[in-house]
């Protein structure tokens, strides 16, 4: 992060947008925008989000689904020099309260049927000296920014502008991990290191990227990371981004989508999206046109191999890629899918900057076998909003550079590649959504029934994991799954909310008396 930041995502943006016309930049359920007409829309929401009080600096909360608002509102924030951050639309009222009152934004916009909640939530947070934010719902905010007359263009923007990225990652409750908009361009958004360090500001993102356009078809939300990075990856390398709009996933509609839009390529959450694909696929395997289709990418949640073998077997002219990375560190890694490929093989092709840190606090040479902590280097997060101390944990200084570490454990191989041998074990990837074991216990220990618990993740066939709990009982209690589920589900996103319970007499425990979760895991796979 030495030297000038010249690339700024709204300039990147409004110089594709210039170069490609009208050119089709986004589909949804409910409209069709050209390059030029979505650059419009953004600069209209920038004048809007101007009117109700945001400023340089500011951050924009976006409690959205996904349609064509969504990005206009994302982009229009970029170009007023307002922060854009994400808000999960399942947070519960406790969670909405502390992300908000760790953001600080300046407004929040929100789906109309959320207002209420959003409203509230903005009442009971603990502000302190701050201002509480303003909250618009989308359906007058929307009408109001296509109402207005577009902003002016800026040009005291530069690379330094922030993109903010709420994750419940091992941190707890949602915390945000703070990006410099250049360093988000080349970790995550396909930018070209062959062009990092250029002076001057760059003419268009379309010199500066790996990747050449395309139509991609983002099945996942557009509150995550995942689907944000892609969406802004394809409009910066002027592709055409087709977003699936409904509220509950359908296999069937998603492939009719891609069909009809004929897209190249389909991004998907692991196997929460990929098991029902791979299962209408079975059912009706000649029912869809799908030639054009040449990359099924997954971000956010590893694959199985048998569901990228079923997948495979059904688009013989396609790719099927993993995706390896994290909010802190961009998306740096990835594997590719063949057919007859071991189900044992978990190795994923590291960009440059990636590499393995020793227990030892000493980055490992590719020749060495030993196990090590997996991090990236070069472009990456300032931090953690408003947590220094989990910012020097998870962003250390090792040999002179910054890195982030993922919490994921791994060793070099051979050929380059590092084999993943295993994740943070407080953290639960439920399709793509990271759940914190530590909060699940600290609501579980609650209930009246509880005298202890422990939660770990238990493998599932189709989420990759669920939250499970090893409950010890207070003296004469009882407590079922369905009884802790709704418990929860007043403080808990519905993600969160335990799938499996098991009651024990005493919870496991290692010789030095620390939580044994590799025996948690085994004890509730054999409830189940």
């Amino acid at each position: 992060m030495d030297g000038p930041a010249v690339f700024n995502l709204a300039d990147l943006f409004e110089a594709v947008a210039d170069h490609r016309g009208d050119d089709l930049a986004v589909v949804s359920s409910t409209a069709r925008a050209s390059y030029r007409q979505l650059d419009r829309l953004a600069s209209c929401w920038a004048t809007a989000l101007a009117a109700a009080g945001v400023d340089t600096g500011d951050r924009v909360a976006l409690m959205l689904r996904n349609h064509l608002d969504h990005v206009a509102a994302l982009l229009g924030s970029f170009k007023l020099r307002a922060v854009p951050l994400n808000v999960n639309l399942h947070y519960t009222a406790e969670e909405l309260r502390h992300l908000l009152a760790d953001a600080d934004p300046a407004v929040v916009v929100c789906e109309d049927e959320l207002e209420p909640t959003v409203r509230s939530a903005v009442e009971q947070a603990a502000w302190g000296p701050h201002r509480p934010a303003a909250v618009r719902a989308l359906g007058a905010f929307a009408a109001e920014a296509a109402a207005v007359a577009p902003a002016e263009r800026r040009h005291d923007r530069d690379g330094g502008d922030g993109y903010l990225l709420y994750t419940g990652g091992t941190t707890g409750l949602p915390k945000g991990v703070e990006w410099r908009q250049e360093d988000l361009f080349f970790a995550a958004l396909g930018g070209d290191s062959r062009v990092d360090g250029a002076l001057g500001r760059p003419a268009d993102a379309l010199t500066a990227l790996r990747h050449a356009p395309t139509r991609v078809l983002v099945a996942c939300p557009l509150m995550h990371g995942t689907a944000q990075w892609v969406t802004l990856g394809a409009l910066l390398s002027g592709g055409t981004v087709v977003l699936f709009t409904e509220d509950a996933f359908d296999a069937d509609a998603l492939l009719e989508l891609a069909e009809r839009e004929r897209v190249a390529q389909l991004v998907v959450v692991g196997d929460a999206f990929a098991v029902p694909l791979a299962d209408a696929l079975d059912a009706r395997p000649d029912h869809w046109s799908l030639d054009e289709l040449v990359v099924v990418a997954s971000g956010g949640a590893s694959l199985a191999t048998e569901t990228a073998r079923r997948l495979l077997h059904h688009l013989p002219g396609a790719v099927v890629v993993d995706g390896y990375g994290t909010s802190e560190t961009g998306g740096h890694a990835r594997h590719i899918h063949v057919p007859g490929a071991s189900g044992a093989d978990r190795t994923f092709r590291p960009d440059p900057d990636t590499g393995l840190i020793g227990f030892d606090g000493v980055v490992l040479g590719r020749d060495s076998d030993e196990l090590g902590r997996i991090g990236r280097c070069g472009h990456i997060p300032l931090g953690y909003r408003n947590d220094p101390t989990r910012t020097a944990v998870t962003f250390p200084v090792i040999a002179g550079r910054r890195w982030a570490l993922t919490g994921d454990l791994g060793r070099w191989r051979p050929d380059g590649s590092i084999e993943l041998v295993g994740r943070g074990e407080r953290t639960v990837n439920s399709g793509g959504e990271k759940v914190d074991a530590l909060e699940v216990e600290s609501v579980v220990r609650t209930h009246p029934a509880v005298a202890d618990a422990m939660v770990v993740g238990v493998p599932d066939a189709r989420f990759g994991e669920v939250v499970g709990v090893l409950v010890k009982l207070a003296p004469g209690a009882s407590l079922s799954v369905e009884q802790l589920a709704r418990y929860c589900r007043s403080s808990l996103a519905r993600f969160k909310l335990p799938r499996h319970v098991a009651v024990v007499e005493h919870l496991p425990r290692t010789p030095t008396g620390k939580p044994d979760y590799r025996a948690a895991v085994s004890r509730l796979r054999k409830h189940r």
